[in-house]
């Protein structure tokens, strides 16, 4: 019994052409207080983006997301609390198995980067990014995850 399943919709307003997105590994400051007296904590986050006119876009959302760089100025850090900048950008097609894969659909390109997020809260990613085989292996793992979601929707 599927309490919470969907039919998958073929609507090609729902299909996103692979090629223009883009994973974004971003960096939140968070203003939360946990109680630790340590200080603001900051949070790895992952988000699908668009490059639109020369700035990058949520997907969903269609919000702007600045670049790290864009919040140095005079010599100067200026960022905001809660506020995700971004660290690294890269294609979504290099977490694709299926490097042919030109359009997809939306609902699965959710599933992908809501599986990333929950993986690395998890501490599936290593902070250590001198070590190859990790960050491989964390890729692999997360590209056998979407394509089981995938299987599993479809």
């Amino acid at each position: 019994m599927a309490f919470f399943k969907r039919k998958a919709s073929t609507n090609p307003s729902t299909l996103v052409n692979v090629e223009d997105v883009y994973v974004a590994t971003t960096t939140i400051t968070s203003s939360h207080n946990d109680g630790t007296d340590c200080g603001p904590r900051c949070v790895t986050w992952y988000f699908l983006v668009k490059l639109e006119n020369n700035e990058y876009h949520e997907l969903f959302a269609g919000k702007k997301i600045e670049k790290e760089e864009d919040t140095h100025k005079d010599d100067m850090v200026v960022a905001s609390f809660d506020t995700p900048y971004i660290e690294k950008i890269e294609p979504l097609t290099e977490y694709l198995r299926d490097k042919s894969e030109k359009k997809m659909n939306i609902q699965l390109l959710f599933d992908f980067i809501t599986n990333m997020n929950v993986l690395n809260s998890l501490g599936a990613f290593e902070d250590d990014e001198d070590d190859e085989q990790i960050e491989n292996w964390n890729v692999k793992k997360c590209t056998d995850i979407f394509t089981d979601i995938r299987a599993f929707l479809l």
